[in-house]
Order: C-alpha cells, then sequence, then structure tokens
C-alpha cells in the first residue's frame, strides 16, 4: 500500500469540486443502480455525479467512494491508465439537492430514483468527465482484448 499512499499524496489524482448547476440524470439507456446525474461543476465542466443507490451497507462516517478511487489507482499503478477518463470528487450539499429538485421533472421514475440518491450522498461523490460524443460501441467484438480485459478487471475490483 506504500504506492498507493505516495501515488494520492503526489500526483493529486483528483479534482475537487462543487456543483455549480444540475443539468439532468443521464439518459443512456439502462441508467444503472445509482441513476447518476449530469451536472455542471464549478470547474465550467460537465461531470457525470455518481450518487450513493442504497447506503444501508455504508458504515456511519465510512466513505462511499472508497472502491472507485482504489480501482482508478490501482488502474493508474498498472498502467491502465490511458483508458480512462478523468475523473473526481464533487461535493453533495443541500443547496445540491435544492437545485436538483428545481432541475429535475419529479414526474418521472428515472428522476425520482436520482433525487432519492442524491439524498443520500451528502459529502463527497464520485464523478466521472462528462464526453459529449461517446455512446455504446455497436460491435464489442471490435474493441481491442486489452481495452476490454482492462474494462472487466477495474470494474470486478
Amino acid at each position: 500500500m506504500f504506492w498507493l499512499k505516495n501515488m494520492w499524496r503526489d500526483n493529486n489524482v483528483f479534482k475537487r469540486l462543487t456543483v455549480k448547476k444540475v443539468l439532468e440524470v443521464a439518459s443512456y439507456g439502462n441508467h444503472g443502480a445509482s441513476y447518476p446525474i449530469k451536472v455542471l461543476a464549478n470547474d465550467n465542466h460537465v461531470w457525470l455525479l455518481k450518487t450513493v443507490y442504497n447506503n444501508t451497507l455504508v458504515a456511519e462516517g465510512c466513505c462511499h467512494v472508497f472502491p472507485e478511487i482504489l480501482v482508478y489507482l490501482i488502474a493508474c499503478y498498472t498502467n491502465i491508465e490511458p483508458f480512462l477518463q478523468e475523473m473526481a470528487l464533487i461535493e453533495v450539499t443541500t443547496n445540491t439537492i435544492l437545485m436538483a429538485e428545481s432541475a429535475l421533472e419529479q414526474n418521472s421514475e428515472p428522476n425520482e430514483q436520482a433525487l432519492r440518491n442524491l439524498r443520500n450522498s451528502v459529502g463527497t461523490n464520485f464523478a466521472v468527465k462528462w464526453l459529449d460524443d461517446a455512446e455504446k460501441p455497436a460491435d464489442l467484438e471490435k474493441l481491442s482484448n486489452i481495452l476490454v480485459n482492462a474494462t472487466i478487471l477495474t470494474d470486478a475490483i
């Protein structure tokens, strides 16, 4: 774990941001359990904010973003890094929740679930920089084995 401590200290791996504006729940088909939310952060970039789906598994005071941070650092250390998007830690506050309640239409199930998750997510959360033109690959067979294996490995961790 020595390398992990040094990497965290020396590389200042993650930006620490706040939410400037809540945009929408990500609409890329299957939302996943966390119903991530697109937000404009105080760095004027759009980020995909991962929220807490079920906080019953998170001990009081425990950092629920620890698995994402650990996997990102392991990926950097093991040279999977070229495949990684920019990541950040975004602070969710009461003000963030108020912005979301105003911005998200409350008569759709994805938006209502995203709001419930956001309310469970006060504090530090994990975010990925939004890629405007990204889409799911049409043919998974065309992806390189290196990318597929790296993705499976980091997801499994």
